[in-house]
């Protein structure tokens, strides 16, 4: 369940803007899913039946090398967090 997902947000992922968005997800816990926007190094937390209600699609169109390049170079801008640093392990 951890990787590179596309979802369809309508307001339900709040700091997410709406529409389409390209996220990485972390290893879930018992209750909840965190997720990082990777474009600008967003991250939510959300329960996992409203993940499972959103219906993620695999991201197959991305290099995982490309995405955690892009990553990277937004650290420049972004204080990196435990959760973006394991996201960028993630896609080692």
């Amino acid at each position: 369940m951890s990787g590179l997902y596309r979802v369809f947000n309508e307001g339900e992922i709040a700091g997410f803007a709406a529409g389409w968005r390209s996220v990485i997800a972390l290893p879930p816990g018992r209750k909840w899913i965190t997720l990082i926007e990777w474009t600008t190094l967003a991250t939510a937390r959300l329960p996992l039946d409203l993940w499972r209600c959103l219906k993620p699609q695999p991201a197959a169109g991305y290099s995982p090398r490309r995405v955690r390049a892009a990553v990277k170079e937004r650290l420049r801008y972004v204080r990196k967090t435990r959760a973006i640093g394991a996201a960028a392990a993630l896609l080692k």
